[in-house]
């Protein structure tokens, strides 16, 4: 059995009836916004900041993961918010 027959009808759009062509958007990545990859920055500098014994270092990498979730926050709130689809929907 393939992976993606593994993992169920989900995987290839079904949603207890046939979605109407939907599912392909569902199959491709979501490309995340500026923001989310700015926190993912931020995380970055986070982890490797418990990582390291140095106090100076890590101190750095703190301050550039504070600097990365402020500016993620600044453009979360430049950006306006788009609505989600309801969970089951297609």
């Amino acid at each position: 059995m393939s992976r993606t027959a593994a993992l169920g009808y989900e995987v290839l759009g079904y949603c207890g009836e046939v979605c109407s062509g939907l599912h392909d958007a569902k199959m491709s990545r979501a490309v995340p916004t500026l923001a989310q990859v700015y926190e993912d920055h931020a995380a970055d500098f986070t982890r490797a900041a418990e990582q390291t014994d140095d106090p100076v270092f890590r101190n750095m990498l703190l301050t550039l993961a504070l600097q990365w979730r402020l500016a993620a926050r600044e453009e979360a709130a430049m950006r306006p918010i788009q609505p989600k689809m309801a969970d089951g929907a297609c």
